[in-house]
């Protein structure tokens, strides 16, 4: 039983560490808390006038239910922002995720983004809306820790 404890110690202390590492080899800046007009959700893509309101509050939802479980247990005791750009596909699949901007802290980046690396083993995110024909919607999300 001990030895499964450590290996899956290991295996979670790894991808903080390398989270650590992702941010450290990119020179991120720190997300600043305190920037006027800082929301939850920007949509990078043009949306060619489609209306995203009602899918983007239901990918909201699922990341925020996902993200909300995964956050460490001194996250409540801890401030800070990290910002998470990615694409969704057409069928819902996400591609080219990256931080924009760290928290400074691995375990809050790590955080927000796993609540976005979506598991196979969890119904993926909606498909874009029909109306919408490019391949891709990209997407920044702010994640705030306590601001």
């Amino acid at each position: 039983m001990r030895l499964r404890a450590s290996i899956a110690i290991c295996v979670v202390m790894s991808s903080i560490l390398c989270a650590a590492q992702l941010i450290r080899d990119e020179n991120l800046p720190l997300c600043n808390p305190s920037q006027p007009n800082a929301g939850s959700v920007d949509i990078i893509t043009d949306t060619k006038g489609i209306d995203f309101g009602p899918y983007l509050e239901s990918v909201k939802r699922k990341v925020k239910q996902r993200w909300y479980s995964l956050i460490p247990s001194d996250g409540m005791f801890k401030s800070g922002c990290v910002s998470v750009q990615f694409k969704i596909l057409k069928n819902g699949n996400i591609a080219d995720m990256h931080y924009k901007s760290t928290s400074g802290d691995p375990q809050l980046d790590r955080a927000a983004s796993a609540a976005i690396e979506w598991p196979e083993e969890l119904p993926p995110l909606p498909p874009l809306p029909p109306a919408f024909t490019d391949d891709h919607l990209e997407l920044r999300f702010n994640f705030f820790y306590n601001s």
